[in-house]
């Protein structure tokens, strides 16, 4: 599967209080699809994060949650 931009991304609902962030790059039973397993709590989220990464585990939403992990995966801009 291909996807790019904002498609490859996605917070998906499994439970009323948690959400997984999935990489549509990957097949959906390939074992890099599923980025984190995202929990809401009261006033927080905390993220199980599924891949070697330094990333915070407690954010204020889960939309700042997936917003980090697509910054710190963004490819670097090559200097000019």
């Amino acid at each position: 599967m291909s996807a790019t931009g904002q498609d490859r991304y996605v917070l998906r609902q499994v439970s009323p209080d948690d959400w997984v962030i999935m990489d549509h790059v990957f097949s959906s039973d390939g074992a890099h699809h599923l980025v984190g397993c995202v929990t809401e709590y009261e006033g927080h989220v905390e993220v199980r994060w599924f891949r070697q990464l330094s990333l915070p585990t407690r954010f204020a939403a889960r939309e700042d949650a997936l917003q980090a992990f697509v910054a710190a995966t963004a490819p670097a801009l090559a200097a000019v």
